[in-house]
């Protein structure tokens, strides 16, 4: 395996950053061909799959891989023979585990399973160093921060907002920051909130806090910015950073200008680390000479540029315990190649997934605000949850459309995620919300896409 330690790394990022797009592609080829070729040497699985690619391949001639296709061939797939399924399961059962190398020199990163069969992936060492000097230049060092004052301070005050979870990539990102914080006694600059903390309790602990940066979902803060417009919260952090949904560039903008700090966002995923990032002119560029984003649609047929995709391809470059190529994510994009404000000289895209609407209700005066995301978050929690989606009907009135998974009892796994949907609207005051479960099929965008939440008001 091709040792890359933190300062090559720093190096190889630093390095692309002053090459053209020309450039950046052949430098991607040429990672490609050597991932594909480390590939066929040391997976078993894979030196099969691509037994019949040509000699003189593109990236067109690779097989197409699926989630189900890695977690069915999983012992296979990864190319460490001492990595087995059954070893990732035992070390992921054990929280603790999480904060040293898996067999001494890896990380790994799981899906809770709650809703799937778990992905397990399973990162090197050099795609942590590729990835992390990824986010020190191109996410805290790019232009959208890199003059932003007290960033580089140390001890800053860190607060998450994320969702509850210890398998949770962003939770296991926070609790390696507050154990490190712990181990140099300052372990109450760090603070953890559960986006499913009552929102009256959530601004109580931010403004006794007071944090210099946030971690949050775009929803959550959202609904934040509105009760910092209103006076209730009153904090003034260097930085929010969001990631995990779609953040719209209005509300962005909203929220930066409400909290007097920088809004930024990256697009990152368990299978593809850091993929892109945000920029001042609020496009998400690539980091195309790490990660390969190829947009097809329902057939897996590229998509040019400028049109949505169904899904895309992922490829990434820097992992090769366990090769990503070509692995199909059905997250929608609209690719660009024409040269943005911002002055990168790498692809960029708008994200096209799904975009909760804030429901809105009355209490006692004051509005309330529930993101989609929370209602999925306190639905998914749920054992046997498939699908749920959320119609508000009226100002005090809300209908429930359920989808259980096969093997569950589905009249026991509806009333639990009614149950967690209504103790969310109840923590945060909202006791006489009218609930109606309805026994029809979940609603479609004119894409196909569920959405979690939104109004259709009778």
């Amino acid at each position: 395996m091709e040792f890359i330690d933190a300062k090559h790394a720093a190096a190889l990022v630093a390095g692309a950053d002053q090459l053209d797009r020309k450039e950046i592609e052949d430098l991607a080829r040429q990672r490609l061909h050597f991932l594909v070729d480390y590939a066929r040497e040391h997976s078993p699985y894979l030196k099969e799959k691509y037994a019949d690619i040509p000699e003189n391949y593109s990236l067109a001639d690779i097989p197409i891989s699926t989630r189900q296709e890695m977690t069915q061939q999983f012992d296979r797939w990864v190319c460490d023979p001492e990595i087995t399924n059954e070893k990732v399961d035992e070390y992921v059962a054990d929280f603790e585990n999480l904060f040293t190398p898996f067999l001494g020199k890896y990380k790994v990163i799981s899906t809770s399973g709650t809703t799937a069969q778990p992905l397990r992936i399973v990162r090197d060492s050099r795609h942590i160093a590729i990835h992390d000097a990824l986010m020190a230049q191109r996410y805290f060092g790019g232009p959208l921060l890199k003059d932003v004052e007290g960033l580089k301070e140390p001890n800053l005050k860190q607060c998450a907002i994320i969702a509850p979870g210890v398998l949770n990539s962003s939770y296991i990102s926070f609790e390696r920051v507050r154990r490190s914080y712990k181990a140099r006694g300052i372990e109450d600059r760090t603070l953890f909130l559960s986006t499913l903390t009552p929102v009256d309790e959530m601004i109580r602990k931010l403004n006794e806090f007071q944090p210099d940066v946030i971690g949050c979902y775009p929803s959550v803060i959202y609904t934040l910015a509105f009760e910092q417009e209103a006076g209730r919260l009153n904090i003034h952090p260097k930085l929010i950073g969001c990631s995990a949904e779609k953040l719209p560039e209005e509300n962005r903008k909203f929220i930066s200008e409400v909290f007097g700090c920088p809004v930024n966002d990256n697009y990152c995923s368990t299978e593809g680390g850091e993929v892109a990032m945000l920029c001042p002119a609020g496009h998400m560029h690539v980091n195309s000479d790490w990660v390969i984003v190829e947009p097809v649609d329902g057939e897996n047929n590229p998509v040019p540029c400028g049109v949505k995709s169904e899904g895309i391809l992922m490829t990434n470059l820097a992992c090769l315990v366990q090769p990503v190529i070509r692995y199909h994510m059905s997250d929608s994009v609209i690719m660009h190649d024409e040269n943005c404000t911002c002055g990168l000289n790498t692809p960029w895209f708008e994200i096209e997934g799904r975009v909760e609407d804030i429901l809105e209700f009355d209490n006692n005066g004051t509005t309330v605000r529930i993101s989609g995301y929370l209602l999925s978050v306190c639905s998914y929690i749920v054992p046997g949850y498939d699908h749920c989606q959320v119609i508000q009907r009226a100002n005090d009135a809300i209908e429930v459309r359920i989808s259980v998974m096969q093997g569950y009892d589905r009249i026991e796994t509806e009333q639990k995620i009614l149950s967690s949907i209504r103790q969310l609207l109840q923590d945060n005051g909202l006791n006489s919300i009218r609930i109606e479960l309805v026994n029809k099929p979940l609603q479609r965008t004119k894409s196909g896409k569920f959405r979690t939440a939104f109004k259709e008001f009778v």
